[in-house]
């Protein structure tokens, strides 16, 4: 799905799992661009900026995206073909000055109905950023409202409606007309207050089944950027660790490689058990403690994957100290 600001232009997307692609240099500020998208991250979204000039021949912009993700980003897609549920995608093109936001089916029915407010709040900065070649601040500006959009959505609570039950003064002409009356009315009284909480029953089930239907994409959400991150800091860890290792003895290295090949396994035996979690919280039907059960798996998956991510701080951190002292060795030499 497709909202556009102005006509639209485009161009093919490599690498497609980064957070921004932008060709044409209009994010000078990445760190502020980065900072927003990492809030929306933590709504469970998945989060991609592209910054394009040209369609390279597609009819229009639905058309171009739709090339995109089938024949070259195929990791956007979930099995159906569709843009997978928790991606959020915005391309905005420079040359024929055209913004576009395409989201999977979990932010789909929201973020359509609010993209008029967060379109509001960029096409100021939008249209200043385009003329001094920044749109950094256009674009954290619109991320931070979707983040707020969404926040706002799962935080509301919508409180039941007060029953207010009328009773009219009843002109009793007998003793038999009265107890008539009275078991009548008690019986449509009990009616009345079964069938009062049989549907406030059903209204409950219904709240629950959709409360933990969406903490279990939320957390599934997590766990894929937890991953996403992970991945795309081993292959630095590991030329970090060849580099600074150079320096140091080989029993010093191979603490460093154990360290990051044990990072390295466990971000693998982790991707292997989120992939493999029985269950789905896109599917629809589900009761309630089944939703509350892959919660349960993708929330322990998440805390595992924080403890690999620190561990794999805690691995940074000791390589650059070491590349520190290197460096503090050499210049002493020097002198």
């Amino acid at each position: 799905m497709c909202f556009v600001l102005w006509p639209y232009v485009g161009q093919a997307e490599e690498p497609c799992d980064q957070l921004i692609v932008d060709r044409q240099e209009f994010v000078k500020d990445a760190s502020l661009v980065t900072a927003a998208a990492d809030e929306l991250g933590s709504q469970g979204a998945e989060v991609r900026i592209r910054i394009i000039n040209s369609l390279a021949g597609s009819s229009n912009l639905d058309t171009y995206v739709t090339s995109v993700r089938k024949n070259t980003c195929t990791s956007w897609q979930q099995a159906d073909g569709d843009l997978r549920s928790n991606l959020i995608v915005m391309y905005v093109a420079t040359g024929d000055r055209k913004v576009g936001l395409y989201m999977g089916g979990q932010w789909e029915r929201e973020l359509k109905r609010e993209w008029t407010r967060v379109l509001g709040v960029m096409k100021p900065k939008l249209g200043s950023g385009l003329e001094n070649g920044d749109l950094s601040l256009a674009l954290a500006t619109g991320l931070r409202e979707i983040t707020a959009i969404i926040e706002t959505i799962y935080q509301a609570k919508s409180p039941g409606q007060p029953v207010v039950v009328q009773t009219e003064p009843t002109d009793y002409s007998g003793l038999w007309m009265v107890l008539f009356v009275l078991v009548v009315g008690g019986l449509a009284i009990v009616v009345a207050v079964l069938a009062l909480r049989a549907k406030a029953e059903r209204d409950r089930r219904r709240q629950e089944i959709m409360e933990q239907r969406q903490s279990a994409q939320i957390a599934r959400g997590q766990c894929t950027s937890l991953l996403h991150k992970l991945n795309d800091a081993l292959p630095i860890m590991e030329a970090h660790t060849n580099m600074v290792g150079k320096a140091f003895d080989e029993q010093t290295v191979s603490g460093w490689t154990d360290h990051a090949a044990k990072i390295k396994a466990n971000v693998a035996r982790l991707s292997t058990s989120i992939s493999t979690i029985r269950g789905n919280p896109d599917d629809e039907g589900l009761e309630a403690g089944s939703y509350k059960a892959m919660y349960s798996v993708y929330e322990g998956l998440r805390n595992e994957l924080k403890g690999v991510e620190q561990d794999a701080d805690g691995l940074t951190k000791e390589l650059e100290k070491a590349q520190t002292l290197q460096v503090s060795i050499s210049a002493i030499l020097t002198d």
